[in-house]
């Protein structure tokens, strides 16, 4: 059994199975989910492994590789793997998108965020994710990339992208509010709390 080549970047659903079909080769998509400021703690104590595995025979391959780190082994086929990557970023997107947006209506209503966010928090379906910072755009390389990826596959596949698309022009008038801050206001800590968000998965 030859070793596979295996894909560790975020690609289009599909990407896999073209290039094993163009080349004649097994490949198997083992996507990352790093975040840009702590990579290398990320790699070592991933929460999970996901493996879009061309076959058994190189799923089990990957599998072992990783099985050391004690951490769930997800085992599906390529284009879930491909998809699944874009999907957690968007989502992840998505909820800073939505704290901002209840930042705007806290603001209007004069009251804290951080005290709804600790209430919401309380009940358990409830991510903390996004509730560490507010009126900031997400940023890094990843989180905007995915989805401009997803509304091109979205509009490739004639689908409705409304959430996307309106998540996108939120985060894009929230950097134009943030960069404004920025260039018109002196002092450390504003400048500190105009800066993107990049605490978010590659």
């Amino acid at each position: 059994m030859h070793n596979p080549y295996v894909i560790k970047s975020t690609v289009p659903p599909g990407t896999t199975q073209a290039l094993m079909q163009k080349h004649g080769v097994h490949i198997c998509h083992n996507p990352e989910f790093l975040r840009e400021e702590t990579a290398f703690d990320d790699v070592i104590n991933q929460p999970f492994v996901v493996v879009g595995e061309c076959c058994q025979e190189h799923g089990d391959l990957l599998s072992d590789l990783y099985a050391p780190l004690g951490r769930p082994i997800i085992r599906v086929k390529p284009r879930i793997s491909e998809l699944a990557k874009i999907v957690l970023n968007n989502y992840l997107a998505t909820l800073i998108t939505f704290w901002n947006q209840v930042d705007k209506l806290c603001s209007a209503l004069e009251v804290d965020t951080r005290d709804i966010a600790d209430v919401v928090k309380n009940d358990t379906r409830v991510s903390e994710y996004g509730t560490a910072f507010f009126g900031q755009p997400y940023g890094g390389k990843c989180l905007p990339k995915d989805l401009n990826q997803t509304l091109n596959i979205c509009r490739s596949l004639d689908v409705d992208a409304g959430i996307f698309e309106a998540i996108k022009q939120f985060n894009t008038e929230l950097s134009v509010q943030a960069s404004f801050r920025w260039q018109t206001h002196d002092g450390y800590e504003l400048i500190q709390q105009s800066q993107p968000l990049t605490q978010t998965l590659s």
